[in-house]
């Protein structure tokens, strides 16, 4: 697996003197593995990778972006990314789902007119837009696995794995304020060969910007070491720190975690494949390495494959309140049958539909996609939709998906009946 930082800086580029050496450009990494091509990130540094790209002879015409978030500083290079412009390529852009605020309306919105004069339309190349929850993708031989971090707004870490290396990328993300350590982050380096972590601040200075989402150089030193990681990346510069500023707190980071490096403009790295795995290559056999597969690769819930495509509607009508049944796999709320099943139950007496999710065994981003089409149908007849019966996992889920913004949740039907 090859590594190639196009864009280091946080918050705005810095192009200056004094910056050069660790980079001015914001976020962007490049992952290569065999032809496999991720980019991490579509800060400023998306343009001089596209520039790249387009003499590369190696560059198939194809790419998946995988976006931590989506503010500016990390989607600004969109518009500048030459590929983008050539048909015949197709770009993957991969993001967290959020009701709130959806992946494709926020990388067409930076280029309306207001703000932009070239529209995405006018970007020839083919974009398909893939929403995600907590979950593992497999792009190319590489498996990418998401995880939601402490930032504003929110944020996905990303940890990639061939089968030979493991890098965890964990951009822009703070330590949360009532626990010990972040076991999503945890999960994520646990036992990566490298790991590109947030180091905007120092300790000195972060006392002053509690809450503002980002970590410090001890932080990441922390989470390697206890981590097991193989080598450290300080990444997401302060804009305000020069080169001299950086040197100075990554000689602290190597007193404690020798092998610490800082992003720097246009650094290469090679991640060499695993000595067992070389070892066994050498023999013939192949061999897993269990410190190269993330912990959460199974899901917590075993998704059930015999989920009953026949499913019927349970449903009970209290006043103005109409009570459905959730099936098991939610996914199947996608099919014609089961919208039309609800709508059918609908009276004008009705105020309210409150799905019970007590069947409910698993959520994923088929399902989440299901529950956005019910809250849109119901909203166009001008009835609410609301929860009850919600288990803790699939809680958390609706909440990183900020689907609690706008669904009501009760404990159980009788709340939702009162309310």
């Amino acid at each position: 697996m090859r590594i190639k930082f196009w864009g280091t800086r946080g918050s705005i580029p810095t192009p200056e003197p004094t910056a050069m050496r660790y980079g001015g450009d914001t976020s962007c990494v490049e992952v290569r593995s065999g032809d496999t091509l991720i980019i991490l990130d579509a800060g400023t540094g998306i343009r001089k990778l596209g520039h790249s790209l387009m003499t590369d002879p190696f560059f198939r015409g194809k790419g998946a972006i995988f976006l931590s978030h989506f503010h500016w500083d990390h989607i600004q290079g969109i518009p500048f990314f030459q590929p983008a412009f050539v048909p015949g390529n197709e770009f993957h852009i991969h993001g967290c789902f959020k009701v709130d605020s959806r992946l494709e309306d926020a990388m067409r919105g930076q280029m309306g007119s207001l703000y932009f004069p070239v529209k995405m339309d006018d970007m020839a190349s083919c974009f398909q837009f893939i929403e995600l929850l907590e979950e593992t993708v497999q792009v190319g031989d590489c498996s990418v696995t998401s995880r939601y971090l402490n930032h504003p707004q929110g944020c996905f870490g990303y940890r990639i794995d061939n089968g030979k290396s493991t890098i965890a990328y964990a951009t822009d993300c703070e330590p949360w304020p009532d626990r010990r350590r972040d076991d999503k982050l945890f999960e994520l380096a646990s036992g990566a060969d490298l790991l590109i972590m947030d180091s905007q601040f120092t300790p000195e200075d972060y006392d002053t910007h509690v809450g503002w989402g980002h970590s410090t150089w001890l932080d990441c030193v922390e989470i390697a070491k206890e981590a097991g990681v193989k080598q450290l990346c300080l990444f997401h510069h302060d804009p305000y720190r020069d080169d001299e500023s950086i040197d100075a707190y990554l000689a602290k980071a190597r007193e404690r975690f020798p092998n610490t490096i800082a992003a720097s403009r246009e650094l290469s790295l090679d991640l060499l494949v695993k000595e067992t795995e070389a070892e066994d290559l050498a023999d013939g056999t192949e061999h897993e390495s269990a410190a190269s597969t993330p912990a959460a690769s199974t899901p917590a819930i075993t998704r059930k494959s015999n989920a009953p495509e026949s499913w019927e509607i349970a449903s009970r009508e209290e006043g103005a309140v109409l009570f459905v049944s959730s099936p098991p796999n939610l996914s199947l709320m996608n099919s014609r049958k089961f919208h039309e099943s609800v709508m059918d139950l609908l009276s004008e007496e009705l105020h309210r539909v409150v799905l019970d999710l007590t069947n409910l065994e698993y959520i994923d981003s088929a399902g989440i996609g299901s529950l956005a089409l019910l809250f849109d149908a119901l909203k166009k007849r001008g009835l609410e939709l609301a929860l009850c019966n919600v288990s803790s996992s699939i809680m958390s889920v609706l909440d990183i998906t900020r689907f609690t913004t706008i669904i009501k949740v009760y404990p159980d039907p009788a709340a939702a009946a009162q309310a």
